[in-house]
């Protein structure tokens, strides 16, 4: 390893083997996507309510985030979807 060089390649927990950011960038938009915009959903909903998301919320995100994927998880539409929510409206 030269002075100053990164080691950037890992492997997934998945074994998938990355190297670098691009790489792993692909990997998470491609073949990750539905947990990544679940992820972001679940996050983005707990920190607007101010509280942990029970189980049948938890269930009812990942069933209405099918929806958000036909437009491909646009930012907007996410972020509309969190602040149109029962669980934000009603806190």
């Amino acid at each position: 390893n030269n002075a100053g060089e990164v080691e950037a390649q890992s492997t997934l927990p998945d074994t998938t083997e990355v190297d670098g950011f691009i790489a792993l960038r692909s990997y998470l938009a491609n073949q990750r996507i539905d947990q990544v915009a679940f992820s972001f959903l679940k996050h983005m909903t707990t920190y607007a309510i101010g509280r942990s998301l029970s189980y049948n919320e938890i269930e009812t995100l990942k069933e209405k985030q099918l929806e958000l994927k036909t437009d491909g998880y646009r930012m907007r539409d996410l972020i509309r979807f969190v602040v149109t929510s029962e669980a934000f409206l009603e806190k």
